[in-house]
């Protein structure tokens, strides 16, 4: 950045002699190389900013120290100037907060879920696309992407695979952002390198599946109390005693309720049961 003092008049070389100008409140410092152009009565130099700053009212001082007289006779006395303030934005834009997605698990063909995340700064509007967004091929589009405050919280919408196949199982799948392909409003570009990582997903289309242990087995009449053991390949929600088919296990002689309660384990794939059995019990059957 160039900056420049003005004089009223016309001043000669001279007066490099008793000029001091200070980066005053200033976020960057003054190189040394001073250039006067007597027709328009200016000093010019160059300001250099700092890196990765973001300040506010900056300003720079011009400062006669001692009173003197040039060439021509003229009388400048002692004085301080102060430069209108100024902004300073070298600071490349970063992610803040943590990304959030509506419903990380998709499991229809052509759903729709949405992520947000947001930004310390705007981001320029006409920089930043979908297509600075990353995602696995085939495993969905991410498309309307837009910001709900004028550039530093942005949403986009995650569609699923159009034609989804049937069985399809894909966990831990990954949303990024290329940050380099998107500057802020000053201009400056985001970091070079990997993409940000923001969220991940899910699509899960395959059914879940179970194996069933009876314990003990095989089951005699001595065997009062038979625990029922049903495991999934994967953690289920609201599977409840309605889902399990005694009719054929003997365990409820006469109309009378003799199964016990339904245990569930912490990570939602087994569930357990006791039952008292009237005859020799065949094989529980689970039904979803």
């Amino acid at each position: 950045m160039e900056i420049r003092f003005t004089f009223d008049i016309s001043v000669d070389d001279k007066r490099e002699n008793a000029v001091g100008v200070e980066r005053y409140q200033a976020n960057g410092h003054i190189r040394d190389d001073w250039r006067y152009t007597r027709s328009e009565g200016q000093w010019c130099a160059t300001f250099i900013p700092d890196r990765e700053t973001e300040v506010t009212g900056n300003r720079i001082r011009y400062k006669v120290t001692t009173a003197f007289t040039d060439s021509n006779g003229r009388r400048y006395e002692a004085k301080e100037v102060l430069s209108d303030t100024f902004d300073i934005d070298t600071k490349r834009p970063t992610l803040v907060g943590t990304p959030t997605i509506d419903n990380p698990n998709l499991t229809s063909a052509n759903q729709v879920t949405t992520i947000t995340f947001a930004f310390h700064e705007r981001i320029n509007q006409t920089t930043f696309t979908t297509d600075d967004l990353t995602i696995a091929p085939g495993r969905g589009t991410l498309e309307n992407l837009r910001t709900t405050d004028n550039g530093m919280t942005w949403r986009v919408d995650l569609r699923a695979p159009v034609n989804l196949a049937p069985n399809t199982d894909a966990k831990g799948l990954q949303i990024g952002v290329n940050m380099s392909g998107l500057s802020d409003i000053a201009g400056n570009a985001g970091a070079f390198g990997d993409a940000i990582h923001l969220v991940t997903y899910n699509i899960d289309t395959k059914p879940p599946d179970s194996t069933i242990v009876v314990t003990p087995n095989p089951v005699t009449k001595n065997n009062r109390q038979v625990t029922v053991t049903i495991t999934f390949d994967e953690a289920v929600t609201g599977f409840t005693v309605d889902n399990i088919d005694f009719s054929n296990a003997n365990v409820t002689p006469y109309g009378s309720n003799r199964i016990g309660a339904l245990n569930s384990s912490a990570d939602g794939r087994c569930g357990h049961r006791g039952c008292h059995q009237h005859h020799q019990p065949a094989q529980p059957r689970y039904h979803p």
